[in-house]
């Protein structure tokens, strides 16, 4: 059996100075590097579609000349599909390249999902946030922090955790947007997108009735004069005060007033 330690090495001694936007093309570089073929291609699908291409086989054989191996992605239901194609019939791909395939497949799978693991935390440094995902050109999560997940499966029911949410998919970085309690942002990384969300804190709670109330109260009405000028019951404005008191986590009216005016004053 041929020794692959020093080319696996290889792989992992250049990944620190590969950005995460050239990892792709770098690693098909690295496939015809070791594996001379005419070309080299490693895309992502699901299993069905995988299915659909690949011939059963223990090695991925497809033909004498064409190699494709099908490994798992992070992303539930996926596949990582690697395709070597020689154009030369009369140079089949050898046993020992088919094995070096399956070697060198995996590393490089391992070694992309540490890169994104590294420049998903230093985005999360930069812009200080902890709720943030890499997704591919089609949407397919790459990786993502703990607290997207958290938050992505409160805010939008349902979601598969395989595909950005549909309310996000059209985020380009050109504007935010605001979802629930969070702003969403998002900015090209080659073609990879980072989308990250800022919390919008309690008081992006307040439904417009609250805040309205809120205001009247933050003026100086009294619950009588406040429910006077808005035309509503002095009990209405009672138990929305109450509930807007249990939003913000204050206990009496200087609490609140000191809340309401950190972030608008009326």
């Amino acid at each position: 059996m041929t020794n692959y330690s020093d080319d696996v090495l290889e792989l992992y001694e250049c990944l620190a100075a590969v950005p995460v936007t050239r990892f792709r093309s770098w690693a098909h570089e690295l496939l015809q590097k070791h594996l001379p073929c005419d070309r080299a291609q490693w895309s992502h699908c699901t299993a069905l579609e995988a299915s659909e291409v690949s011939v059963p086989s223990q090695t991925g054989e497809l033909d004498r000349s064409s190699l494709r191996l099908a490994l798992p992605h992070s992303a539930r239901g996926m596949v990582n599909l690697f395709q070597l194609q020689r154009d030369a019939p009369l140079k089949p791909f050898s046993l020992d390249e088919r094995t070096r395939l399956g070697i060198f497949a995996r590393h490089i799978l391992a070694a992309w999902q540490l890169r994104l693991q590294l420049a998903l935390q230093d985005i999360c440094m930069r812009q200080a946030q902890s709720v943030a995902v890499l997704v591919g050109g089609d949407g397919i999560v790459e990786r993502a922090t703990a607290e997207f997940h958290a938050v992505a499966r409160s805010a939008f029911k349902g979601w598969s955790a395989v595909r950005l949410p549909d309310a996000l998919q059209q985020l380009s970085g050109e504007e935010p947007i605001t979802l629930g309690h969070h702003r969403w942002n998002a900015r090209r990384l080659g073609e990879l997108r980072v989308v990250w969300a800022t919390a919008l804190g309690a008081h992006a709670s307040l439904s417009p009735r609250e805040e309205t109330i809120a205001s009247a109260i933050l003026n100086g009405a009294s619950h009588l004069e406040a429910a006077q000028q808005l035309q509503i019951s002095p009990n209405t404005v009672r138990n929305t005060v109450a509930r807007v008191y249990r939003k913000l986590n204050v206990r009496n009216r200087m609490e609140f007033a000191r809340s309401m005016r950190a972030h608008w004053v009326r």
